[in-house]
């Protein structure tokens, strides 16, 4: 039998910082009080959309309401053109529906290498999926047809209209009504609960893990934070965080995935790193598939030939990518990689 005691309801902080308590509120209309000697939180996130113009009272799909959409929608505009709105725009778009996709920043996939943006975009362009990058989207109204949207950008005003609309422009972790400043858990500007590398947060006795810390939302993240808390909170263990070699992949088709530095980022931290870019057309895999669009990006620092960074697009790219994290992680050299028989 578990020792787990479950209570579900609606919970909130109570008490004061040196004897936090939890009250949670059931659906009986009992509020059950809870003291424990440690707290987590992993409250996880919700889908956010920006302040545009009569979004709010249009409507919208989100990432996770667009699967629950019982009839494929002729036509969909989505908006984002990062991890979860490149693969919706693509899953949509190959089951049939017209989809246009418009990311207010100059390049889809704004926070990979400029490389990876153009090759992704020229994906989209071949499967016909039309992209507006770097507009502001002014105002969107609803009427019994659809959705209309008004783009604004340095050429003019662009009118778009569509059956329906997703908006994937990421998450904001769920903190409200947790009455946290009651117990003195410091939360950031965007609501998250701010931790150090232990995942400690303000309040010594309360700790923070997934999505509700703002930190990479990925699954395997969130499994790695739950190991580290109970290390550290019941055994002193004082283990952190290092997302310095972290991987992740986008599920486009062909994938996106990075591990390490993106240039600009070692650029920031002072590093003198060279890149050496890979087209697929030197790889006989791609030849063979008939596919040498994408390529490999390796940042490496200058001189020593460190891999500080590997970024992919192409089929596997998600496998792939575990050779870069050992390659990272070891400290190894692009010659190294190259005699070793690794991937580059």
């Amino acid at each position: 039998m578990s020792r787990w005691q479950i209570v579900a309801g609606t919970a909130r902080f109570t008490g004061d910082p040196d004897q936090p308590r939890l009250a949670v509120e059931q659906a009986n209309g009992d509020t059950c009080t809870i003291e424990a000697t440690h707290y987590v939180v992993a409250t996880g996130s919700t889908p956010w959309a920006p302040p545009i113009a009569g979004l709010a009272d249009a409507g919208y799909l989100t990432s996770t309401t667009a699967m629950d959409l019982d009839r494929l929608p002729e036509s969909m505009v989505v908006i984002g053109g990062n991890a979860i709105g490149l693969e919706q725009a693509q899953l949509f778009a190959r089951l049939g529906t017209r989809v246009t996709v418009v990311e207010t920043l100059d390049r889809l996939a704004p926070f990979e290498e400029p490389e990876i943006s153009a090759a992704i975009e020229g994906v989209f362009a071949d499967e016909g999926i039309p992209v507006h990058t770097g507009p502001t989207v002014t105002a969107v109204a609803r009427a019994d047809d659809g959705y209309s949207l008004t783009l604004t950008t340095g050429a003019g005003t662009v009118e778009l209209a569509a059956e329906q609309l997703l908006a994937a422009t990421g998450h904001r972790p769920l903190t409200g009504g947790l009455n946290l400043d009651q117990v003195g858990v410091t939360v950031g500007r965007r609501g998250e609960i701010v931790v150090d590398e232990r995942l400690l947060t303000s309040n010594r006795r309360i700790w923070a893990a997934e999505d509700v810390k703002g930190h990479p939302q990925f699954v395997y993240v969130a499994g790695a934070y739950g190991a580290l808390i109970v290390d550290n909170a019941f055994g002193g263990a004082g283990r952190r965080m290092d997302y310095t070699n972290l991987p992740q992949v986008i599920f486009t088709t062909p994938a996106i995935a990075a591990a390490g530095l993106i240039d600009a980022q070692a650029a920031m931290q002072g590093l003198d790193c060279e890149c050496h870019v890979l087209p697929l057309d030197f790889v006989p895999r791609a030849i063979v598939n008939r596919d040498t669009r994408l390529l490999v990006k390796i940042v490496a620092k200058r001189g020593s030939g460190r891999i500080r960074g590997v970024h992919v697009q192409a089929d596997n790219a998600g496998a792939l990518i575990a050779a870069a994290v050992y390659a990272v992680q070891a400290g190894m050299t692009v010659v190294q990689m190259a005699t070793s028989g690794a991937p580059t």
